[in-house]
């Protein structure tokens, strides 16, 4: 029952739903909201599907099927499911209206919500926060950086740790030098020894093994779930 979203973006599709159809009660997304990352990015025409199928079958009393396409929606899309604040409404008439159909719906909802997810999922998550927005910009900047002063100062006969110092110290004497946030002195000593370590990878992937590093998972991880923000919007 999917239908194929609009080609304006997600987000601003997401947007415009959430002004035209107000009774679908959508929250309002931010364009940089990483909260978002792991479910995916919300299909308001998918809420706005559920919400003409169960509105209708609650008016006719058949709030045991009503309850059925609600946990269809939360399965097939959660996130969208959790960003439409209709379906509390939704929850709260049944629950009042028909315990067996309340139940129909959350026995099967609670039993999933309180799975959680793979710790190596949620650690990839909290890496990608520090590297969020502008933030990815000032990362990348600093690994180019230090790869070209490897390029430049490298010396095989010295200890990997000296050259680790002489980079960081060289980095942050730079005439252009300014303190970012996301780049703390341990970032910063991880992107240097990542770079003697693996000095052939291009910026994005010595990004990904730095991530991976200091937060204890690994960069494929890292990389599938950032990817999960790119996918179709259907898919949550």
């Amino acid at each position: 029952m999917d239908e194929k979203p609009a080609s304006i973006g997600p987000r601003n599709e997401w947007e415009d739903t959430r002004r035209r159809y107000p009774e679908l009660r959508l929250i309002s997304i931010g364009p940089d909201d990483l909260s978002w990352l792991i479910a995916g990015r919300p299909d308001p025409n998918a809420s706005r599907q559920y919400f003409e199928i169960v509105r209708p079958k609650m008016s006719q009393g058949l709030f045991l099927e009503a309850a059925q396409q609600l946990l269809e929606f939360f399965r097939r899309h959660p996130c969208a499911f959790g960003c439409s604040g209709w379906v509390d409404t939704a929850l709260g008439v049944i629950s009042l209206q028909d315990e067996r159909a309340a139940l129909k719906f959350l026995k099967p909802y609670w039993s999933q919500i309180r799975r959680p997810l793979p710790k190596s999922t949620m650690a990839a998550f909290e890496a990608l926060r520090l590297v969020e927005g502008e933030h990815r910009k000032h990362w990348l900047a600093a690994i180019r950086w230090i790869r070209g002063f490897y390029e430049r100062a490298y010396d095989e006969t010295k200890a990997d740790r000296r050259f680790i110092s002489d980079a960081l110290e060289q980095y942050r004497n730079r005439p252009a030098a300014r303190d970012h946030s996301c780049l703390t002195e341990t970032g910063l000593r991880a992107i240097a020894q990542a770079v003697v370590a693996f000095p052939d990878l291009p910026p994005t992937a010595l990004c990904d093994r730095v991530l991976a590093a200091l937060y204890k998972t690994s960069s494929s991880t890292i990389a599938h779930v950032r990817g999960s923000a790119k996918r179709a919007p259907s898919r949550l």
